[in-house]
């Protein structure tokens, strides 16, 4: 990915939010929204964002999600897990999601 031409998600999105896994496993949802501010606390954290593939402006010529994070320090470290959704490719060996 050239991570040229981004554009930020202008779609609000469903957003869960656990900011103490060690005290509960728990997924609080959250308002929906395009960010989350986790908070500084250091705490083991999740944060889950429910990106529906057909919000992606496939036809504009995006067809990827790039995370960053603004909360991060060498006793805080942060994480992205994609997990993909849908059944776009019908085949014994799914591509790789990461190449373009």
């Amino acid at each position: 990915m050239a991570g040229t031409d981004a554009k930020p998600f202008d779609k609000p999105v469903p957003i869960w939010a656990n900011l103490d896994t060690a005290a509960s496993d728990t997924l609080v949802r959250q308002p929906d929204g395009v960010s989350f501010a986790s908070g500084a606390a250091v705490k083991n954290k999740q944060v889950v964002f429910h990106i529906d593939p057909a919000q992606l402006d496939v036809n504009g010529g995006y067809k990827t999600v790039f995370v960053t994070t603004s909360a991060s320090n060498a006793a805080n470290l942060n994480s992205v897990l994609a997990l993909l959704e849908g059944h776009r490719f019908q085949s014994a060996t799914l591509p790789s999601a990461i190449i373009d």
